[in-house]
Formats: C-alpha cells, sequence, structure tokens
C-alpha cells in the first residue's frame, strides 16, 4: 500500500520565507564551517607546541643521562644539578600550562 501526500499552499509569501530560511541555514553553515577551520588549526598548533616541549624535556633527560654515563668522578655535581633543575623548571612549566589553557567542562 502506498500513500501519497501532496500539499499545496496558496500564500505567495512562502517560498520568500523558504528561501530566507534556507539563506540562513546557509550562512549559519559558513560561519560553522570557519569556526571549525579555526578549532583545527588551533589544535594541530598546540599538537605542535607540546611535540616540542616534550622533545626539550627529552633532550634535558638525554642530556643528564649522557653526563651520568660518562663517570660521576668526572663530571661536577654541579652540572647535573643544573640540568635537572631546568628539567623540573619544564616539566613545571608545562605541567601548569596545561590545565591554566583547559577550560571547565
Amino acid at each position: 500500500m502506498q500513500i501519497t501526500v501532496h500539499v499545496y499552499t496558496h500564500d505567495p509569501d512562502i517560498a520568500q520565507k523558504l528561501d530566507a530560511v534556507l539563506a540562513a541555514l546557509t550562512q549559519m553553515e559558513t560561519k560553522f564551517m570557519a569556526a571549525l577551520d579555526d578549532l583545527t588549526a588551533a589544535v594541530n598548533a598546540e599538537t605542535t607546541v607540546e611535540a616540542s616541549a616534550a622533545a626539550a624535556i627529552q633532550g634535558l633527560i638525554a642530556q643528564v643521562a649522557a653526563l651520568t654515563a660518562s663517570g660521576a668522578n668526572s663530571v661536577p655535581a654541579s652540572a647535573i644539578n643544573d640540568l635537572v633543575a631546568k628539567m623540573t623548571a619544564s616539566q613545571n612549566a608545562l605541567a601548569a600550562a596545561i590545565p591554566a589553557n583547559t577550560p571547565t567542562a
């Protein structure tokens, strides 16, 4: 069984109203897509920053490991302490930046 429904309107303004609604929806879609593009760019930039920070911290860790592996007697304790302080400062800065820049739900 098939039912076909035809709707006819006698209001000549309905086409104009529907065109206005369609134009508004198209405009909203354009704004939404622009906002989505902006958000995508921001996420990509943030990912790059986070990767750079992680690489910097890993580099510091590698420097400490190299100093430690070279022998305790030939490496001044101050050099190791300086690198540990830099590493700790980097980790603290990154740890503070993430929650500071994360919006609350």
